[in-house]
């Protein structure tokens, strides 16, 4: 079995790096927002509707949740710990005051959770929303926006938990977790009436369904990473960890729903963003199945230690592989 880089068994990721990255992303993306609700008369199809005021607030708040996220990280962590400014800042802020010291460890996590809930709510009311001003932009890309918004809050809190162990076979298969919940919040968000060529119609609340269970899915696979150390999930069933069985069980779940969808390729139309011509939907399941692999192939070339889960991930990855072609002929 082919032996493992050094280098890539010895990498280790600064948690305080990335999550000064994420933070800061969210800070621009407010400063965006306000820049650009200059632009906006009116956002329809929210309740009576959305003016620039209240756009340029929305802006503001997540400018200032961002702006939060990265003090708290350039003061509690490792990454600025010798400037002199931070560490006098620092001195003057936590002297005589501990308790303050794990409310900033934490800060960024429960700050990754409100923008993440931010993102939910976008995505929730994106499909039927039209904002006039700004080249009256549609429903589809508030969908998208939701939904990398949720991607940003989502990875900052996993950042946050992960901390200490954040290696690199954790930060794909979180990367590639994270991706999916993110692509079914956009489904969830994008949920119109459907139609396939040769299928028949499909009803929203379906196409919401599938949404919602493939984010739940993916969900499910970050909580089992993240919480890999509980006793439970460190119990063995035929040789192998709980918490690992579940992660490739939930991989190759989304793996088999990239294939179902290369299967029913076909001309498809969504009332939200229009029709879809057969090569689309094949490559967009081609893409998932592939993405979804990433998972247990990162068990296989990245597991240095445990032999067993090297051979488990090997196993996985060749039999979603070879299901793939079959998928796709059908």
């Amino acid at each position: 079995m082919a032996k493992v880089p050094e280098f890539l068994s010895r990498f280790k990721l600064n948690y305080s790096l990335l999550s000064l990255v994420l933070a800061a992303i969210i800070l621009v993306e407010g400063a965006a927002v306000m820049v650009m609700s200059r632009q906006i008369d009116l956002i329809q199809n929210w309740g009576s509707g959305l003016y620039q005021g209240t756009v340029t607030l929305a802006g503001a708040q997540l400018f200032l949740l961002g702006l939060a996220a990265v003090a708290c990280v350039v003061l509690n962590g490792e990454l600025f710990a010798k400037v002199a400014a931070v560490r006098k800042v620092r001195s003057l802020l936590f002297r005589d005051r501990a308790f303050l010291f794990p409310l900033f460890k934490h800060a960024p996590a429960v700050i990754g959770a409100a923008v993440a809930l931010e993102g939910l709510v976008v995505a929730y009311y994106a499909s039927p929303m039209v904002v006039t001003g700004l080249g009256n932009v549609r429903g589809m890309w508030l969908a998208v926006f939701g939904a990398q918004l949720f991607m940003l809050g989502a990875g900052l809190a996993a950042a946050r938990v992960l901390d200490g162990r954040l290696n690199l076979q954790l930060l794909v298969r979180s990367a590639v977790l994270l991706a999916f919940a993110s692509l079914g919040v956009l489904i969830y968000g994008l949920a119109s009436r459907a139609s396939i060529t040769g299928i028949g119609g499909i009803q929203e609340s379906t196409v919401e369904l599938l949404g919602i269970q493939m984010a739940a899915l993916a969900l499910l696979g970050i909580a089992l990473l993240c919480l890999g150390d509980l006793s439970l999930l460190r119990r063995k069933l035929f040789g192998w960890k709980l918490g690992t069985l579940g992660v490739i069980a939930v991989s190759a779940v989304l793996c088999f729903e990239g294939m179902v969808l290369a299967s029913v390729a076909a001309p498809f139309t969504l009332a939200s963003i229009g029709g879809m011509r057969e090569s689309t939907m094949l490559l967009a399941g081609v893409l998932i199945a592939v993405l979804a692999m990433m998972v247990p192939a990162s068990y296989f070339f990245l597991e240095k230690r445990d032999m067993n889960v090297r051979k488990l991930g090997y196993a996985s990855m060749l039999f979603l592989f070879f299901m793939l072609p079959f998928a796709i002929l059908m």
